[in-house]
């Protein structure tokens, strides 16, 4: 059996209730449908989503992509007004989604941005792809597998060469 140090799971606590008491009451109605990707972008991050979304239209995805941005300094205006609609794609701030100052009180970077990114997607099913993994084959038909529909989540570890 595990067992945590008592500070730890005090710490735990007050994050998840943080996290909870981020979260807005009130969805905008409708907030969340279809299915589609969604890359957490920012600075070098939304050019690697770029070429990403390039390669999964190659190998035959349509389905729409919101790239996140994380803070408002790293939003681009190029790719995100000039190119990505081009893809059938679209930039969303998470200041846009959860208010420019609940986003400077909340105190977090990195990886962590994936879970805001699939909290603020619009989309029913959700695919988060990371801006620097490529898929081989199109990855629509994964919303359509039996794992899928039976779990409605798919995962698999990301790659850290230690």
């Amino acid at each position: 059996m595990l067992s945590f140090p008592d500070d730890f799971i005090e710490e735990l606590k007050s994050a998840h209730e943080n996290m909870i008491n981020f979260i807005p009451a009130k969805q905008p109605y409708d907030f969340y449908h279809g299915s589609g990707y969604v890359f957490v972008g920012g600075g070098i991050y939304t050019w690697y989503s770029l070429l990403n979304i390039q390669v999964i239209r190659s190998i035959g995805s349509t389905l729409p992509v919101e790239v996140i941005i994380p803070t408002d300094e790293e939003y681009e205006e190029e790719p995100c007004e000039e190119l990505l609609p081009k893809f059938n794609a679209k930039c969303v701030r998470l200041s846009t989604v959860f208010g420019s100052e609940s986003m400077e009180k909340l105190d977090i970077g990195g990886y962590q941005y994936k879970a805001l990114a699939l909290i603020a997607s619009s989309f029913d099913n959700t695919f988060l792809i990371d801006a620097d993994s490529f898929p081989v084959l199109n990855p629509d038909l994964l919303f359509e597998s039996d794992v899928y529909q039976k779990t409605g989540m798919i995962t698999w570890p990301d790659y850290w060469h230690i």
